[in-house]
């Protein structure tokens, strides 16, 4: 069987948290000179980087839109004064408003995709895709039905068994 068909289709994503508590680095990632270099790094290995600020992983504490906000100005828009060409960058939030908020800020060049993990696709969020139509988007399935329940998404899942 021949996998040819898919060398165009198939990417590479890196994962890097912005978080104290992160999954993939344990909040070894919560300085702009680690930002940078794993960037630097993952550069000539991933064809996406996929950013988060907002920890979903269980019993994580929920921070509002403003934390969130800060964390991607303090530790990434550092890096987008040398973002690597052909590094596509992956936003993971479920809040519209940050969405907002890179676009305008990202690097010239760089293309955007918001990763959603609310599993909610909402008003806002159609909205937003529909004035940025440049704007690839993944949705995640995650059963909830409001998208502020997504930091607390294990709890409501479990209470739902």
């Amino acid at each position: 069987m021949s996998f040819s068909c898919y060398r165009q289709k198939i990417q590479t994503w890196g994962v890097l948290n912005v978080t104290p508590d992160s999954f993939s680095d344990g909040g070894e990632s919560f300085s702009a000179g680690s930002v940078q270099q794993k960037l630097t790094d993952w550069a000539s290995l991933c064809d996406v980087v996929d950013v988060g600020a907002q920890s979903t992983a269980p019993k994580a504490l929920a921070i509002d839109e403003k934390e969130e906000i800060a964390r991607l100005e303090k530790y990434l828009l550092p890096a987008f004064e040398r973002w690597p060409m052909g590094l596509t960058l992956s936003l993971d939030t479920f809040r519209p408003a940050t969405v907002r908020w890179l676009l305008a800020r990202k690097p010239v060049g760089a293309e955007l995709i918001w990763n959603d993990v609310s599993g909610v696709l909402d008003e806002e969020s159609l909205a937003l895709l529909e004035e940025h139509p440049e704007l690839r988007y993944v949705l995640t399935f995650t059963q909830l039905t409001q998208k502020s329940q997504t930091p607390e998404h294990s709890k409501i899942l479990s209470d739902q068994d």
